[in-house]
């Protein structure tokens, strides 16, 4: 999808589905074993200026035990930059009392504060 640079507005559409897998539990439950689910969910946002990101979750939850439960999951996360963080203007000033680790002080450099348009997710 194209950026729709400079005129400050986004839509975002979205979906999501969680599917719940008990593989061990009630009837199907034993000594060393009483529960056992995996849960597999998906998120999908499409955004106007950034295109679309599709987010997988994958977790278990293992109960050898009444009262001991074993909890695990994988997931990862998407998060388009902000409106502002896009198109609130740029400052730019000389900051003194920055330090390059390998090369020393670096005097009075110009420092450039505020959005960037060329950020990405």
């Amino acid at each position: 999808m194209g950026r729709a640079i400079g005129n400050g507005q986004r839509w975002v559409g979205s979906g999501y589905y969680e599917l719940t897998v008990p593989i061990l539990g009630d009837k199907w439950a034993f000594p060393g074993a009483r529960l056992f689910e995996m849960v597999i969910t998906q998120k999908y946002d499409e955004y106007s200026d950034f295109g679309s990101a599709a987010k997988p979750k994958f977790s278990f939850r293992y109960k050898p035990l009444d009262d001991f439960t074993i909890r695990g999951s994988y997931s990862e996360g998407f998060r388009a930059p902000s409106i502002a963080e896009l198109f609130s203007g740029q400052t730019k000033r000389f900051q003194a009392g920055l330090v390059d680790p390998k090369t020393g002080p670096l005097g009075y450099p110009p420092v450039i504060l505020g959005s960037n348009p060329n950020l990405k997710p």
